[in-house]
C-alpha cells in the first residue's frame, strides 16, 4: 500500500506530482519579484541621492551668490568665479604627464 501511494503520487493519481512542481515554480516566481522590486527601489534611491547632489550648490557658491545679492561683487565677477568653482568641482582624469617624477631629499635615500 505505501510503495502504491509512492509510485502513484502520494494517493492523487498522477496529479500529485504537478501539486510539487507548481508551489516550487510559485515560489521562485515570487522571489524574483521581491528581488526585483529591491533592485529597483534601491536604483531610485540611488538615483534621487546622486541627483540631488548634483544640483545641490556648494557652500562656496552660496557665499559668492550671497556676495553678489548684496552688491559685493559684480556681474562679470560672480559668472566667473562660479564658472571657475563648478570647473574645478568636477573629477579630472588621472593622466601621467601631470605627475612629475621628483628627486628624493638627501635624508630619504637609502644607504645614505
Amino acid at each position: 500500500m505505501v510503495m502504491k501511494m509512492m509510485c502513484d503520487g502520494g494517493g492523487w493519481g498522477h496529479w500529485g506530482g504537478m501539486w510539487g512542481i507548481v508551489p516550487t515554480i510559485a515560489m521562485v516566481v515570487i522571489w524574483a519579484l521581491v528581488i526585483t522590486a529591491i533592485v529597483l527601489v534601491a536604483r531610485y534611491l540611488i538615483s534621487l541621492w546622486s541627483a540631488s547632489r548634483a544640483a545641490r550648490p556648494t557652500q562656496a557658491e552660496d557665499l559668492i551668490a550671497q556676495r553678489y545679492a548684496r552688491g559685493e561683487i559684480d556681474d562679470d565677477e560672480y559668472r566667473r568665479r562660479t564658472a571657475l568653482l563648478r570647473h574645478d568641482s568636477e573629477p579630472q582624469p588621472f593622466s601621467a604627464e601631470a605627475v612629475q617624477m621628483r628627486p628624493s631629499p638627501a635624508c630619504c635615500r637609502l644607504g645614505g
